[in-house]
């Protein structure tokens, strides 16, 4: 863990790796959402592929959200979707508050408190036996890949979606604490 800024208190964590990562063990709060939200600050300047977090476990791949390797943009991907960019780049070695919403009909990605692209896809469900991971993507074979490069801090993960007017909020309150 390292300040997120010279004298700040806040920290943020890095150092993801194949055997390096957080997890939350598989549970019902998990395996039994059809909707919820992902809240979290990030910063990187990566040039391949690094999930900021994903839900998946057993022989099913993951699904969640990533850097992509080519544009720098922000993607999710899921099996039965496959993968859907989204529009703002941000590898750019600044902090960035990601809010990404999932319900059964739609990828909401929101950077910096403003909205950047709502994208429809279709009814997704999560395995029985899904982990929440941050920082890598499991494979449905088992392999963890697709590490991230850079720094977490401030995550959360929840059943709750939070309005476009909290999402602005959030990221007003939060900001200052990057400084």
């Amino acid at each position: 863990k390292t300040a997120v800024a010279t004298g700040a208190e806040l920290v943020g964590y890095s150092g993801f790796s194949t055997s390096n990562y957080l997890e939350q063990p598989a549970n019902s709060a998990i395996t039994s959402l059809t909707s919820f939200a992902f809240t979290g600050w990030f910063k990187t300047t990566m040039t391949g592929n690094g999930y900021i977090f994903s839900i998946g476990g057993g022989n099913a791949h993951a699904r969640g959200i990533s850097i992509a390797a080519n544009s720098g943009v922000l993607y999710t991907w899921d099996p039965t979707n496959t993968q859907d960019l989204f529009t703002r780049v941000v590898n750019d070695g600044s902090w960035h508050q990601v809010t990404f919403i999932t319900t059964p009909t739609t990828r909401v990605v929101y950077i910096d408190g403003v909205l950047d692209s709502t994208i429809a896809v279709s009814a997704y469900t999560t395995p029985a036996d899904s982990q929440y991971r941050v920082g890598v993507f499991r494979e449905s074979t088992g392999t963890i890949n697709n590490i991230f490069d850079g720094q977490h801090a401030l995550q959360r993960f929840s059943a709750t979606i939070p309005t476009a007017e909290q999402i602005a909020k959030i990221y007003n309150d939060e900001k200052h604490l990057f400084q």
